[in-house]
């Protein structure tokens, strides 16, 4: 990270952890006049002041690690690489997020929350423009034979190796996907229930791919365990 300060052990007396409640506190007072009236940039611009004046009134010189631009496109005291705090205490690596939630509180619903935390300074990791990351997230008998090639083959390919791996109907699994516009695809993709799935078992990894994906094409060309794999059916 450019101009990041160096770890430094922190000292200090003080229950910074109070503090940081005292600043979730006033940002989720601030966004709760916003509930339900659909204007989640202006509720998160309130919230971020409230949050803000809590905590650069804080005995810290704290530095945003990652800030709220690189998510929302917009500019506030907030941005990465701001100081933050009255610059007499500890170094501390800060990260904040007045609202997670913006669509829940916009439309109404619950679920929404104001987050900050602090560290020693240096040891946060910071990803900077890879602060969104796609993740397929399964069990511990599943993992070992998801495959790279899982994070850009259609969902339905996915969900029929995982059904094999569990030994079970499509329809018997239970999907999650965070209701975000990036994941319209995903969440609109699936099988029929008893869908046709073309399996193998190559290298001893089960793999499988559903038939209505490869209806087209009537051939499978991928890479299973490193090596190419071509199939006809």
């Amino acid at each position: 990270m450019p101009n990041a300060p160096s770890m430094v052990k922190v000292v200090t007396s003080r229950n910074l952890g109070l503090d940081l409640v005292r600043a979730t506190e006033a940002a989720a007072l601030a966004a709760g006049r916003y509930v339900g009236l659909d204007h989640p940039d202006e509720a998160d611009h309130i919230a971020g002041d409230a949050m803000y004046q809590i905590l650069n009134s804080l005995d810290m010189d704290g530095y945003i690690v990652t800030g709220e631009e690189l998510k929302l496109g917009m500019h506030s005291p907030f941005d990465t690489g701001a100081r933050i705090g009255t610059g007499k205490g500890p170094m501390l690596d800060v990260v904040v997020d007045p609202i997670e939630g913006r669509s829940l509180l916009a439309s109404g619903r619950s679920g929404a929350i104001a987050a900050c935390a602090v560290a020693p300074v240096g040891s946060m990791w910071a990803p900077q423009q890879a602060i969104y990351m796609e993740k397929i997230i399964v069990d511990a008998e599943v993992a070992p034979a998801l495959v790279p090639e899982c994070m850009d083959a259609p969902a339905a390919w996915t969900l029929a190796l995982v059904a094999r791996l569990k030994k079970k109907d499509i329809h018997d699994l239970v999907v999650f996907v965070l209701d975000r516009p990036r994941h319209a695809a995903a969440a609109e993709a699936g099988l029929a229930d008893r869908a046709a799935v073309l399996g193998a078992v190559i290298a001893g990894r089960p793999v499988a791919w559903s038939l209505e994906t490869l209806a087209p094409h009537h051939l499978v060309n991928d890479q299973v365990a490193g090596a190419p794999v071509l199939a006809a059916w």
